[in-house]
């Protein structure tokens, strides 16, 4: 299992989902992951749509996931 660090803040009605280690991130096709932040409605749905978008870019399943969730302050 791989924990992944998951950095959350309020923007307007959204919370932003940002997951650094994503930043570069290399498939095994060799396609490189640009993108590193997501967005959740409620804060009730972080760590679904976190999971979500970490098991797409690394084609992982869910089980294989663990988060360390962490709210930091509005920019």
């Amino acid at each position: 299992m791989t924990t992944y660090r998951v950095n959350v803040h309020r923007e307007d009605r959204w919370w932003m989902i940002e997951v650094p280690e994503l930043e570069g991130y290399r498939t095994a096709g060799g396609a490189i992951n640009v993108g590193t932040v997501t967005q959740a409605r409620r804060y009730a749905d972080i760590e679904q749509e976190a999971r979500d978008f970490i098991c797409t870019v690394v084609d992982a399943a869910p089980s294989a996931v663990d988060l360390e969730v962490r709210a930091l302050a509005s920019p």
